[in-house]
């Protein structure tokens, strides 16, 4: 592809001839922008039947963005035109030239150079008047916001009013009722049954006396078994040990045998079990003597031992079920609570309490019982505020929180609300975020002021210079070309579209 770039003083003849002789099957050809060829539409259909007599594909572009439109359209073979004259863009308009650059159109008649000057007077009058007062210029501005985020403290009072000096708001109270009930089975256990009981024989191995008071323990003296507990029943005295003298004949002498005091007593296992009872001939200890000084036996069987586990209600099942009955019997209440309240209304939870109205329980700690029953009522109240009162204090308490070099970008800001138990039961604490934008006041009283009557190049300069103006676009009504485009000399005739 052959590229032309055709500037100022280019010829329409040697841009011809030039697309005529070139080798290259497709050719570009760019008009710079002071180019005058381009501008006349037949110039540009003669350039193309040219190329295309030679078969040739030929396109035009132009370096001036504002006659893009017009260059496509020739390109795409869509421009129409009178005998006299082009349109190039919307206002603009230029006459039509030969191959020779000279003017070709209908002869102007001859006329009285007076009536010429007057007519021409009145038509630069009419044109001057359409200038200064039709034209109409639209600026769309675009201005950055910031976030605003704000923590307000409010508090909504039984009976109050909404108060911006107090961060106050009303609210009313609402209560309900919940109930529930529900059985677990019992974990607790308890033995019963009988104690083994039978009697032996106490042995005292001293010399002396030995009282043996009721409730002394004693325990069975094994080596493969358990050692098994029992206790005295009865306070008794155990004698002395004796010594007896025997005559012996054969051989012949005299021998002393030492008798151990003795005393029956009766004796109960301390625990219920089969396992306490004894076979006869049974070794005991007695507590508080070694086997020295005194030793128990039995010479009947002890019998009567049984045992039997019973199920009965622990404090641990009481309090278990207590535990789960209050969970689910408060959020009944306050499921209750909240059925109270319509659309536009908030019942903050942090402000609910719950009051145990009763518990009945079907048995007591230690009761024999496979399972215990309870039943809960609970009294819920909460405090009620409307939604309408509290949009209307934050819409109250912002304005004093926005600087006045600001502006709020909506009327009805985003809030979130966070609520705290109040000390008083009359109140509920309501933290307030504030989400919301602000943007710099623009004055567009001054700014139209200012605009009216200037160039394009100063209203551009005057618009980079406002702070906080990001961006902005103009756009003409109608579209004159650039000598006779400046801002409208009216300042009705702008209009000012601000976007945040």
């Amino acid at each position: 592809m052959e590229k032309i770039t055709v500037e100022k003083d280019q010829s329409f003849f040697n841009l011809a001839k030039r697309i005529k002789t070139s080798k290259s099957p497709d050719i570009q050809v760019l008009f710079k922008k002071k180019a005058g060829i381009y501008r006349n539409a037949l110039n540009l259909k003669i350039l193309k039947s040219i190329a295309e007599e030679k078969g040739k594909s030929i396109k035009f572009e132009a370096e001036n963005p504002k006659h893009k439109d017009f260059i496509d359209n020739i390109n795409e073979g869509y421009t129409e035109y009178s005998e006299n004259q082009v349109e190039i863009g919307a206002g603009t308009k230029f006459s039509r030239a030969g191959l020779d650059g000279s003017t070709r159109g209908r002869s102007i008649p001859i006329k009285p150079v007076l009536i010429i000057l007057l007519s021409l007077g009145v038509l630069l009058g009419i044109l001057f008047a359409l200038w200064w007062y039709i034209p109409g210029a639209t600026v769309k501005m675009k201005v950055d916001s910031k976030g605003l985020i704000k923590l307000l403290d409010v508090k909504a009072v039984s009976g109050g009013t909404v108060s911006k000096e107090n961060s106050e708001i009303p609210a009313f109270a609402v209560e309900a009722e919940g109930s529930d009930a529900q059985s677990t089975p019992t974990t607790g256990k308890k033995e019963t049954g009988e104690k083994a009981e039978g009697e032996i024989t106490l042995y005292n191995k001293t010399s002396t006396d030995t009282n043996i008071k009721k409730g002394v323990a004693v325990t069975l003296i094994t080596t493969d078994g358990e050692a098994l507990k029992y206790e005295i029943s009865e306070s008794v005295v155990v004698p002395a040990l004796t010594e007896e003298t025997t005559t012996d004949t054969e051989p012949v002498g005299e021998t002393v045998n030492k008798v151990y005091g003795k005393k029956e007593v009766k004796i109960t296992a301390k625990a219920f079990g089969k396992e306490y009872n004894l076979d006869k001939e049974q070794k005991f200890e007695i507590d508080g003597y070694n086997t020295d000084e005194m030793v128990g036996e039995n010479s009947e069987k002890i019998t009567g031992g049984s045992l039997e586990e019973l199920n009965i209600v622990s404090q641990t099942d009481l309090d278990a079920l207590t535990r789960i009955l209050t969970d689910s019997t408060r959020e009944k209440a306050k499921e209750a609570l909240y059925k109270k309240i319509v659309d536009g209304q908030k019942l903050p939870e942090a402000s609910i309490n719950y009051e145990i109205l009763s518990s009945d329980y079907s048995a007591k700690a230690g009761d024999e019982a496979d399972e215990i029953n309870l039943t809960f009522v609970v009294k819920s109240t909460g405090l009620v505020y409307n939604d309408s009162d509290l949009e209307e204090l934050v819409n109250e308490l912002i304005v004093d929180l926005i600087p006045k070099e600001y502006i709020l970008n909506e009327e009805n800001p985003e809030y979130e609300v966070a609520t705290t138990k109040s000390e008083e039961s009359s109140a509920v604490n309501l933290q307030v975020k504030l989400k919301s934008y602000i943007t710099p006041r623009i004055d567009e009283d001054k700014i139209k002021s200012d605009l009216t009557g200037m160039s394009v190049e100063q209203a551009q300069e005057y618009l980079d210079q406002i702070t906080d103006v990001s961006g902005f676009e103009i756009f003409f009504t109608p579209g004159l070309p650039e000598p006779f485009r400046t801002m409208p000399h009216r300042t009705n005739n702008i209009v000012l579209e601000i976007e945040k």
